[in-house]
């Protein structure tokens, strides 16, 4: 699982004016910040995700917004003006490329080339070199054109998440964002989680896929295959409840169906392999 924790544009940060606050544990936590705009199109008792956590909102004044967690909801994405496409992926590989022969260097000479070769004040070089040597300190690796870096971080609510570092861009982790559902052997949603960037759609399709594969105690791909196939696979298309796309898997514990796991979000190959990997960790 990866997310891109969202970030406001520093050249438009001026411009964004809301605080958030948290109500945790009895006291109040600031969690971030929204654009004015998406505030003022907001309103009391909506969702929407920061971070890599959904928030309900619960009162907007003139300068903040007071929100509480919504673990498990979806919720909308924030926005913020400056936002663009993501770098395409041959200059993610040439950033990593760099990251990995700076660092290969001795410092003297990767803070020379810096300023040499890419226009950096001498300050600037320094403080690039020390936030790589950061992130080396903190994992034991720095993401490149050939290592991906796996952390786990807790979030602002303190739980664990767990962020896949590379320097490929939003281009690249985009499509595996994915939403995650995991429901009982009576389809009844017991567990819900979704990625940055995640697509609305996605929720209600994971948590469906889940149902699914819970209700009829086999896979989704099951009856993708058999509609695939044709003739009477067709009837499949009346089954009600039934998913005929594969991101469906049931929970076995000793046999037994013990829930379900649904994943939507990617290509339904994709959806398969992360729901495999989820019925599997938790067998």
């Amino acid at each position: 699982m990866f997310f891109n924790v969202n970030a406001a544009d520093e050249t438009k940060r001026q411009e964004v004016i809301a605080s958030i606050k948290a109500h945790t544990e009895g006291k109040s936590v600031r969690v971030g910040e929204l654009d004015e705009e998406m505030v003022f199109e907001s309103h009391s008792n909506e969702t929407f995700i920061l971070g890599a956590s959904t928030w309900r909102i619960v009162e907007i004044t003139h300068d903040r917004v007071l929100v509480v967690p919504a673990p498990g909801e979806p919720g909308k994405m924030p926005f913020w003006k400056g936002d663009g496409p993501g770098r395409p992926l041959e200059f993610g590989r040439r950033i990593g490329a760099l990251v990995r022969e700076l660092r290969a260097l001795p410092l003297p000479a990767a803070l020379t080339r810096l300023v040499a070769e890419h226009d950096l004040d001498p300050g600037a070089a320094e403080n690039l070199m020390r936030f790589l040597a950061d992130q080396e300190t903190a994992t034991g690796q720095v993401p490149d054109d050939r290592t991906i870096v796996i952390e786990r971080c807790r979030d602002e609510l303190g739980d664990w998440r767990v962020c896949v570092l590379t320097p490929f861009g939003s281009r690249i982790h985009i499509p595996w964002a994915m939403a995650v559902a995991i429901v009982d052997p009576s389809g009844n949603l017991v567990y819900y989680e979704k990625m940055d960037n995640t697509q609305i759609g996605s929720a209600n399709v994971a948590i469906e896929k889940a149902r699914s594969a819970a209700l009829f105690k086999r896979p989704t791909k099951t009856y993708q295959d058999a509609l695939a196939a044709g003739g009477d696979g067709m009837r499949i298309l009346r089954l009600q409840g039934a998913v005929p796309i594969e991101g469906g898997i049931p929970i076995l514990v000793e046999g037994k169906i013990a829930g379900a796991i649904g994943v939507s979000g990617g290509t339904a190959a994709q959806d398969g392999q992360c729901a495999k990997a989820g019925a599997d960790a938790l067998k």
